[in-house]
């Protein structure tokens, strides 16, 4: 258990790492392989298909966020009404992670500044700056919160844990897709965000059994 634990933190830690590295490296435009990925997109787009990716993106929009975070606040208001003191403040603790990874990606839009892929052509209009993906990063938020509620029961652990993965890769080709993104923007927000709860699991797993 010790030994997952320093696994789980060391891996967040190279996420992070790896997050931090590609804004840094956004300040100086897109590389290399997001022009190439970007202008292969386009060979791609049909109607029927935009009209399938455009559905998916006002599913997995980050409105999700908003509504995972109001089912956590529920959540912790009922452990609070059956006095599980200890629950309820997991589940908080959960929820303000959400909104400062959520508030954590504004920020770092406007630090890095990264432009959009205008080249690349628009298929849905957008404003603000690119790197990370918003869509992706809330989408991963949501995914990540349910895998750390689902922890404990193993029968529902792994299914969720697929669920997310799916949700998270369809939007990151989703954001690719409709050209709003480069490809880096939703890597970066993949790691971030997984960095993010890797790490916050191994402390409060510390927290717990130290």
């Amino acid at each position: 258990m010790v030994r997952c634990r320093w696994l789980g933190g060391g891996t967040g830690v190279v996420l992070l790492a790896a997050f931090a590295g590609l804004g840094v490296w956004g300040r100086r435009g897109p590389l290399r392989v997001d022009v190439l990925v970007a202008w292969s997109v386009t060979g791609w787009r049909s109607p029927g298909l935009t009209g399938v990716v455009r559905g998916v993106n006002l599913v997995l929009a980050p409105v999700l966020g908003w509504v995972a975070l109001g089912v956590l606040l529920l959540v912790a208001v009922w452990w609070l009404a059956r006095r599980a003191w200890r629950r309820a403040g997991f589940v908080a603790l959960v929820a303000l992670g959400f909104v400062a990874v959520w508030r954590g990606v504004t920020e770092v839009k406007v630090l890095v500044g990264r432009p959009r892929p205008v080249s690349s052509g628009f298929l849905d209009r957008v404003s603000g700056f690119s790197y990370p993906s918003g869509h992706v990063a809330a989408v991963a938020s949501v995914c990540a919160l349910a895998v750390l509620l689902a922890v404990r029961w193993r029968r529902w652990r792994w299914p969720v844990v697929a669920v997310g993965v799916v949700a998270t890769a369809v939007t990151c080709v989703d954001r690719v897709y409709l050209g709003v993104h480069w490809p880096t923007d939703v890597v970066g927000a993949v790691c971030g965000v997984a960095g993010c709860a890797l790490v916050a699991g191994a402390l409060w797993c510390c927290r717990t059994r130290g």
